[in-house]
């Protein structure tokens, strides 16, 4: 629930960008409920206001979420779903969820269900959110609405109890350096997969 107030901003400027980029009511919520990816929804709905084309909108996409590798290979350490619940944990799975679920499982208090419970909760406001901001765009602007202050200030308080040991504050500051130097070079989402593989090579340098 914590987390309820940094989403539903979120997604009510991805409602009030998606219609002004020309997208249906329809088209906006059904990116919500099927593909249920913050980061890859304002992608695709800048490369569509863009007039870019399906092949560029897919790897774009796809280039952006590959993070969710690693959140998953993250998780199997404490738990491994299969069959339809495996699918379920994978599509619930956000940024917001394996940060949440990571902190449980290290407390001792993580389990498939919180996972999904976690995923579930969210993909309702998130869907709550998109709809509510279709309907009321008009008190949403997003040139002024702070977003990008919003998801860095949560992920700063996910990370900051893992920075204890001086081998955690290493990764984090190559993958943080890494993030600052490319993301601005590398095509969408190639950047930030980038800086992320290299925070992990430190990590390993790290542990040998």
């Amino acid at each position: 629930m914590p987390l309820w107030p940094g989403v539903i901003p979120f997604a009510l400027v991805f409602a009030a960008l998606a219609r002004q980029a020309g997208l249906t009511t329809w088209e906006t919520q059904a990116l919500s409920l099927l593909v249920f990816a913050g980061s890859a929804q304002f992608t695709a709905v800048g490369l569509v206001s863009a007039g870019g084309g399906t092949a560029g909108l897919i790897l774009a996409t796809a280039l952006i979420n590959l993070r969710h590798l690693l959140y998953g290979f993250s998780l199997k350490r404490h738990v491994s779903p299969s069959g339809f619940r495996k699918a379920l944990a994978a599509f619930l799975l956000t940024d917001e969820t394996y940060g949440v679920s990571l902190k449980a499982f290290e407390e001792g208090r993580g389990s498939l269900a919180f996972v999904i419970g976690s995923g579930v909760s969210l993909y309702l406001v998130w869907n709550g959110a998109t709809a509510l901001g279709l309907f009321a765009s008009v008190l949403v602007d997003p040139a002024d609405s702070g977003l990008e202050l919003v998801f860095p200030l949560i992920f700063a308080a996910f990370t900051a109890p893992y920075l204890r040991q001086a081998k955690t504050r290493t990764v984090a500051l190559a993958a943080f350096a890494g993030g600052l130097s490319l993301i601005p070079l590398l095509p969408t989402g190639l950047g930030l997969m980038t800086a992320m593989i290299l925070g992990l090579l430190f990590g390993v340098v790290r542990r040998a």
